[in-house]
Order: C-alpha cells, then sequence, then structure tokens
C-alpha cells in the first residue's frame, strides 16, 4: 500500500518540475519574443528607409533641383547606414551612380525597379517572420496553458486527499475519542494510504485495549481465580500467544504454589496445587530484576540454562515458549503471571508490554486472592496446632490425609469433569479441618485409650455438628463482607466425611451420590491413615492389610469410584506414607 508522505512528495516535485518549467517557458518566450520584435523592427525600418529612397527618386526625377538631388543624395547616404552592407544589388548601385549624374525621368526605371525587387523581399521576409512570431507565440502559449492546467490539476487532487485524508484521521480520532466515553465502536473504513492503515491498526489495538479493560472490570473482583483466569486468558489471546495462562503465589516459607490455570492443551502435567521451592526454580532472577522474562525455545533452556520440575512438566504439555511476569503490589512480589505458547518464538516486546496492561488490571484481583489464601493457610494451621493439644492426631497425620485427598481428587479428574482445579485445591486446604469439632468435645472421652461407651461414641459424633457451626459461621460472615461463600467444601468435607456409602454413616445417613464428593473423598483418605498409623489403642497395619479391609468395604462404606482412583494413585501415596510416615 502507498504511503500519503510519499504521495505527497511525489506531487510536490512534480509540481516543482512543472513550475519551473512553466518559469523557463516564460523566460525563453520573453527572449523570442524579443529577438523576434526586433527582428520585424529592423525589417519595417529598412522597408521605411527603401520606401524613402523610392520617393526621393521619383522627386529627383521629375524636377531636377539641386535641393532634391540634396534629398536625394541624403536618401541614398540614410539606405547605406540603415541596409546591412551588401544589400545593394550590381543592379541598384549602377542606377544609383546614373542618377546621381544624370536626373533624366527616363532613367529614374534603372532603379526603381530593383528597389521595387528588393522591398518585395523584404516585405516577404517580414510577413514571414511576424508568421513564424505569431506561431511562437501560439506554441508558448499552448504550451504555458497546458503546464498551468497541469498545475491547477495537481493542486487540486493534493488538495483533494489531503482534505480527505484530515476528515479521515479526524474523524477516526473522534470515533476514539466516542470509544473512550461510551462504548461505541470505532468507525472502520477502506484504508487508501500507509497512513491510514497504520492509524486503523493503531485504534483497533486502543479498541482491543478498552474492550478488555471494560470486559475485566465487568468481572467481579471477589470472584473465583478459577472463573476469572479462562477469561483473561480469552482476553489476552486476541493480543498474544496464550494456550496457557497460569498463576503462581509465593508462601511465607519461599515455595511457589501453582494457583489456578486455564489451558486450550490437551494434557495438563503441572496442575494447581504444585509447590516447588524458588531455589528450584529459575524465577529467582526475576525476583531480583523486578522484569518480564520471555522464553521463546523453553526445550533449549531446559537442557542448556536451567532445568526444574516445572519446565519439564509444561514441556510435556507441549509448550515451547513462556512470557513470565512478576505480581509486584506495594513494592512486594507476591507471586507471578506465566503465558505460554506451543509455538517458539512466539512472543515479542509488544506481547510483553500488553499482558503487563492487563496485569496491572489484575493486581487489585490477584491481591485479593493472595489475601484469601493466607488467610485460609493460616487459619487452618491455626486450628490444626489447635487440635493438636486436644487430639492424640499430630500435624504428620494431617499432611498425610491431606495429601492422599489431594492425589485421589487429582486422580478422579480424569474421569469425572465435575471434580474442577478449584475442588482439588480447597479439598487440599480443607482436609486439615474435618475434625475441627472435636475442639468441643470432654478430653477425658477424646484422649480416651480404651473402648468408648454407647453415650460417649454419641458425644463424639457431635463433633461433626460442632465443626459445621464454626465453618457454617465463618462462611455466613465472609458472605456478609465480601459477598463470597469460600468455605462450602470445607462445610462439605465436615459434614459429611462419616457418612457412609450404603446410608449407614452419620450424622444425616446420606449415601451414594447424595454424599458430596469431597466427604467421600476424605472418608476413604481418613480411615487408609489410620489404618496405617500407630494409636495408643493398636499398632500401624502395613499397606497391604490397610488395603484388604478398605477393600472389603467398597460399596458399603467407601465409593467404589473413589477407591478406584484411590488404587490408581496408589505409586504417588506410598510416597507420600514413606515422606511423613512417624518413626
Amino acid at each position: 500500500m502507498k504511503s500519503f508522505r510519499s504521495y505527497i512528495k511525489n506531487h510536490l516535485i512534480l509540481l516543482s518540475v512543472l513550475a519551473g518549467l512553466f518559469l523557463v517557458t516564460l523566460v525563453v518566450l520573453f527572449f523570442v519574443e524579443k529577438e523576434t520584435r526586433s527582428s520585424t523592427n529592423n525589417l519595417r525600418t529598412q522597408l521605411g528607409t527603401i520606401n524613402q529612397l523610392v520617393a526621393a527618386t521619383h522627386e529627383v526625377t521629375r524636377t531636377g533641383t539641386p535641393e532634391t538631388r540634396a534629398n536625394f543624395n541624403r536618401a541614398v547616404t540614410s539606405a547605406r547606414e540603415r541596409l546591412p552592407q551588401g544589400s545593394f544589388s550590381d543592379e541598384i548601385e549602377s542606377g544609383l551612380r546614373i542618377l546621381q549624374t544624370n536626373a533624366d525621368p527616363e532613367k529614374k526605371y534603372l532603379l526603381i525597379n530593383p528597389l521595387g525587387t528588393l522591398a518585395r523581399e523584404l516585405s516577404s521576409r517580414y510577413y514571414s517572420l511576424q508568421r513564424i512570431h505569431n506561431m511562437v507565440l501560439i506554441g508558448f502559449g499552448s504550451i504555458l496553458t497546458f503546464l498551468l492546467l497541469f498545475v491547477l490539476i495537481l493542486t487540486f487532487q493534493i488538495h483533494r486527499e489531503y482534505s480527505r485524508y484530515v476528515l479521515r484521521t479526524g474523524e477516526l480520532m473522534g470515533s476514539i475519542r466516542n470509544l473512550l466515553d461510551s462504548e461505541e465502536r470505532i468507525d472502520k473504513f477502506s484504508p487508501r494510504w500507509q497512513e491510514e492503515l497504520d492509524l486503523l491498526n493503531a485504534a483497533g489495538a486502543i479498541e482491543e485495549i478498552h474492550r478488555s479493560n471494560l470486559e475485566l472490570s465487568e468481572h467481579p473482583v471477589y470472584g473465583t481465580l478459577e472463573a476469572f483466569i479462562p477469561k483473561v486468558r480469552a482476553i489476552l489471546s486476541k493480543s498474544v500467544p496464550c494456550d496457557r495462562l497460569a498463576v503462581a503465589f509465593i508462601d511465607n516459607s519461599d515455595h511457589i504454589i501453582a494457583e489456578s490455570a486455564s489451558s486450550n492443551l490437551k494434557s495438563a502435567y503441572l496442575e494447581p496445587g504444585f509447590v516447588s521451592l524458588i531455589s528450584e526454580t529459575s524465577l529467582g532472577e526475576i525476583l531480583e530484576t523486578r522484569q518480564s522474562r520471555v522464553i521463546n525455545d523453553l526445550v533449549h533452556y531446559y537442557e542448556h540454562v536451567h532445568q526444574s520440575l516445572a519446565t519439564e512438566l509444561i514441556l510435556q504439555e507441549g509448550v515451547q515458549s513462556n512470557l513470565t511476569i512478576p505480581i509486584e503490589i506495594r513494592g512486594n512480589i507476591l507471586g507471578f503471571l506465566f503465558l505460554s505458547s506451543v509455538e517458539k518464538n512466539a512472543f515479542t516486546q509488544e506481547h510483553v508490554k500488553y499482558a503487563e496492561r492487563v496485569l496491572n488490571l489484575l493486581k487489585q484481583n490477584l491481591f485479593f486472592h493472595y489475601i484469601i489464601q493466607q488467610i485460609v493457610a493460616q487459619t487452618t494451621s491455626a486450628f490444626v496446632s489447635l487440635m493438636e493439644r486436644k487430639d492424640n492426631e499430630t500435624s504428620l497425620h494431617i499432611t498425610r490425609m491431606s495429601s492422599y485427598s489431594y492425589v485421589i481428587a487429582r486422580e478422579l479428574t480424569k474421569s469425572d469433569s465435575n471434580v474442577s482445579p478449584m475442588l482439588i485445591r480447597e479439598i487440599f486446604w480443607f482436609a486439615p479441618l474435618h475434625d475441627i469439632g472435636k475442639i468441643g468435645v470432654p478430653d477425658a472421652i477424646l484422649q480416651k485409650n480404651s473402648g468408648l461407651e454407647l453415650d460417649e461414641r454419641k458425644i463424639i459424633e457431635e463433633h461433626v455438628t460442632i465443626g459445621l457451626e464454626v465453618i457454617r459461621s465463618m462462611n455466613k460472615g465472609i458472605n456478609n463482607i465480601l459477598e463470597l461463600t469460600m468455605l462450602n467444601t470445607a462445610e462439605n468435607i465436615i459434614a459429611s466425611h462419616h457418612e457412609k456409602y450404603d446410608g449407614t454413616g452419620y450424622p444425616r445417613g446420606l449415601s451414594g451420590e447424595e454424599i458430596p464428593i469431597e466427604g467421600r473423598i476424605i472418608a476413604l483418605a481418613d480411615v487408609f491413615d489410620a489404618l496405617t498409623s500407630k494409636r495408643p489403642y493398636k499398632e500401624a497395619y502395613p499397606i497391604s492389610k490397610a488395603l484388604e479391609i478398605i477393600q472389603s468395604s467398597i460399596g458399603t462404606h467407601f465409593d467404589p469410584r473413589v477407591h478406584q482412583a484411590f488404587l490408581e494413585a496408589m505409586p504417588e501415596i506410598r510416597k507420600i506414607y514413606n515422606r511423613y510416615k512417624e518413626i
């Protein structure tokens, strides 16, 4: 597409050339006119001189007086001076000599006839020169008219295109102002010039950013990351390569925790809840520079620069390029936003700038979720610490049971689409609270080493109701302030982890699918850990024995689907057991 600047430049050059030709033509015309006029004047003078000589000849031959002879001689002298040398032929010269000595009237024709011939020659030359002069005037006049017309046409075209360009630019600027003032779309037009195309592209980018801002601003600040991140990825994908978008936060122990991800990739290996020390990753350099980082060849980076489990996992997902942006709030880096693409060399500096602008709009939302994470983590930790003072269960039991629940839930995602990444994370968060109600059970019953009486067992079973009241009260208070029910999963865990699949559990006697999936998962994980752990009233069973006992309760106590996921996750469950078992 042609440039308007080049168009104007070329036309101005052509206009300058035409103006120059116009001036040159005027100058040439001036000199031609001057020379032609001088020549015609000379010829007219020469004709006048000959006419005077002819008249003097007639007068001297008629009277022959001394006076007319003197006039004749002066006319001859004047003719010789005014006419070019050699103008008089031999016949004229002979006639002059004869008449100067003998002014016989019969002799005048000896001079009159050749003078007439000369006069006719000069007259012919004069009229011929006049015709040439007129043709030159007409020719130069035509040229000047053509040049002037061409200049006017060029000037009109330049003015027309310039006016059209200015008008369209003004309309485009007006559309941008209207866009910022309301939700109108920018009026598009078919560009004629490269500058118009560039302006349209720039206006389109402004419109896209504005639309993104509006879309992001319409999302409630207190929504969930799971609902928010897919929407952000959809917006980013319009302007930035983004096959995968993820958020991770930094905890107080310098761990980086994967919080949420949205992806259009076929497989997910780096899942929410993934935890790694920052020192085991290359994110430390971003903490130092506080600048976004682009890796456009992740395979080369992994093989030659830095190897980490997180990088290995996203490579297995098919990621080839990665853009990492630090989430900095109030001078502190709380975590990172990760944009990934399956293409190499996917990200440019323009992509980085756009993604950073979007992140600036997300900071409030991300900061809210960071605070919520900290509150949940600290609250859960406080409750667990409190329970350790009352119950025989240790923090290692809480760690194992939560981890068992997490891997079972993650395995279930392969067969149950209702088990979302958010639910997996919340199961991990809130599993430690499953027996929080035991805080209201008397120590004498809770720490009794022998078997429980029927009334004591009923008191123990009340811990579900007590725990549910505590968490439900917290959830209601949070909802009143933030309009967010964030402890629903915790309520389900506490209320249903003692329910049994056949309906013989407590407190409500739910059965089958009536029991929330998180309750069914916690029930199996809790029993497995109880069986494989030492208690004051029993020794720890081997894993094989625990599996036999659990197998015998499939369909009665435990959900068959949850049990199948438990078995498929057994290699990882064994690793958790060996890592956190009590010596």
